[in-house]
């Protein structure tokens, strides 16, 4: 159903002045999630949970890597055929003043 492979996902950061950095948010995420199967993403905050579910939806493009849903790559889809394919996606964010 699913498929990341070597994600890599990388945000500039402005500094003091014009110094510039990088700031590396995904290094070489990769998962499958097969039809059927949930799966609950974890870790601390700042460790790029929404990072990964932003790129695994199309909403942030990758450096390095691929996202495939249904066999086809997320970032080489027009428009309106990944406005189609959100239709078929979901993600549950935790609230986390409930848990």
């Amino acid at each position: 159903m699913v498929s990341v492979s070597d994600v890599v996902v990388e945000y500039a950061v402005r500094g003091g002045g014009f110094r510039r950095s990088v700031l590396r948010a995904l290094d070489g995420v990769s998962l499958t999630v097969c039809a059927g199967e949930a799966v609950g993403v974890v870790g601390e905050s700042g460790c790029g949970k929404s990072t990964l579910a932003r790129v695994m939806l199309g909403l942030v493009s990758p450096v390095r890597g691929r996202v495939e849903w249904f066999g086809h790559a997320v970032h080489d889809l027009s428009p309106r055929r990944l406005r189609g394919l959100r239709a078929r996606m979901q993600v549950v964010f935790q609230d986390p003043l409930a848990s």
